[in-house]
């Protein structure tokens, strides 16, 4: 009995498997914004999304990539630790994430009345259904 217990305990410490760094794929519905901020139609999107597992000196990163139609947009974000918050980009130029309510009302923050989450860069500016982590 005291051997099991020593197995069971020698077990919880081995560290568990990176599942942060599995890609996770979601099909979902995207809105181009046009100029003036007209939402277009809904199109049928694919998004998948990573987070690295924290590893010591190495900063932590997230990467969402969108398939809508031919075209596929990818994302990243590295975490700033001096400002506590997280630094998204597209093709090396920021990335601006806002929010949308269901009547497709921008919104000041993520929050309970966010349905949608939209994209912005240069050349770049659609809307998705908000996913559950880790899909930002």
């Amino acid at each position: 009995m005291r051997q099991a217990l020593t197995l069971l305990a020698l077990a919880c410490l081995l560290p568990l498997p990176a599942l942060a760094d599995i890609p996770q794929s979601r099909n979902t519905q995207c809105f181009q914004v046009a100029a003036r901020g007209k939402i277009g139609p809904a199109r049928p999107c694919r998004a998948e999304a990573v987070d690295s597992a924290p590893r010591p000196n190495l900063p932590d990163t997230r990467s969402l990539r969108y398939q809508i139609g031919s075209r596929s947009y990818q994302f990243s974000a590295d975490y700033d630790a001096e400002r506590q918050s997280w630094q998204p980009s597209y093709q090396g130029q920021p990335l601006t994430v806002y929010y949308r309510s269901r009547a497709f009302r921008r919104l000041a923050a993520d929050g309970a009345a966010a349905r949608y989450v939209c994209f912005r860069a240069p050349g770049v500016h659609f809307c998705s259904r908000k996913l559950p982590a880790p899909f930002w």
